[in-house]
């Protein structure tokens, strides 16, 4: 049970402070929010809430981790040398369209990355988590793309 508690802690640790992480998913949002915030307010408040829920799923990943007898820093661990999450994790788009483009891409490849470990883990705990962390990735996903539709793909036709 050690050895596999220890494995799922790195994954959890990865899903953490990885490159494709919670924490990179949270400052790519924020990051966006921020840009956006004077030209598209509402879509800013928007972000602001699946900041939200991304913040919760960093906490509960955390405790998580914790429980698997990881350290649940802000880290990845690959062959016993971690290395500490980096703002150059994330893009820094500030144009609408490429903001989009990024935080879908970021999700589907999280959602990827969750679906995979599902299938590695059998505990129960460590699928659970991922399973709701998946479905809310769902909503993230499908609100990105009405917002897309809305002011990407719109203004396309326009031109």
């Amino acid at each position: 049970m050690e050895k596999t508690s220890n494995i799922y802690g790195l994954m959890i640790l990865d899903n953490i402070g990885g490159m494709n992480s919670k924490m990179s998913m949270i400052n790519q949002y924020l990051y966006s929010m921020i840009n956006i915030e004077n030209d598209y307010p509402v879509l800013a408040a928007v972000f602001d809430e699946i900041l939200k829920t991304e913040t919760k799923h960093l906490k509960l990943l955390m405790q998580l981790a914790l429980k698997l007898d990881s350290d649940p820093r802000l880290w990845s661990c690959l062959n016993d040398q971690c290395s500490y999450w980096s703002p150059s994790y994330i893009n820094y788009p500030t144009q609408i369209k490429i903001i989009f483009n990024t935080l879908i891409k970021q999700n589907i490849l999280a959602t990827r990355k969750y679906q995979q470990q599902i299938k590695q883990v059998t505990n129960k705990e460590v699928q659970e988590l991922l399973m709701q962390i998946i479905s809310d990735e769902a909503k993230h996903l499908n609100i990105l793309e009405k917002w897309e539709t809305k002011l990407v793909r719109k203004s396309d036709t326009l031109i």
